[in-house]
This record gives C-alpha cells, structure tokens and sequence, in this order.
C-alpha cells in the first residue's frame, strides 16, 4: 500500500462509501493509512471465511449422523 500514488490513493477512495472510508480513517489517522488498513480487514475477512468454511466442512464429515439420516431429516422438514 505504500507504494501506491496519489493518483491511485484518489481512485480508490472513490470507490469506498464516505461512511466506511471515514471509520477506517478514524482509526488509522491518514486516508493512506486508512486504505490500507481497509485492505488488510478485507484479506482477513477471506481467510477468516475460508477457515470457517473448512471448519464447517469438516464438522459436518465428523457428524455421526449418515448421509441417509440427513436426508431424511431435509425431506421431513419440508414436508
């Protein structure tokens, strides 16, 4: 992020709401700053995301209940 220009720095700020530009701004003190403390809450987000998805991956693959038992509870639900 520290290598982006002024030119760049303006392009992006366009593109954030003023509400979500002006808390990270709050926070971090510069719009700089501020953009990319805003990209490192977005990577974050997309690990954090992929993370739970494994996790839930997983858990649902440890259930004792069988593939026929979920289904059957899918089917008496929408019944």
């Amino acid at each position: 992020m520290d290598r982006l220009t002024d030119d760049e720095i303006s392009a992006i700020t366009a593109l954030l709401s003023e509400d979500r530009l002006s808390t990270f701004q709050t926070m971090a003190g510069t719009t700089r700053a501020a953009i990319a403390l805003h990209q490192q809450m977005l990577q974050l987000a997309g690990a954090l995301m992929s993370t739970l998805r494994a996790s839930a991956h997983l858990h649902r693959r440890r259930s004792p209940q069988t593939a026929f038992a979920r289904s059957a509870a899918l089917v008496n639900e929408s019944a």
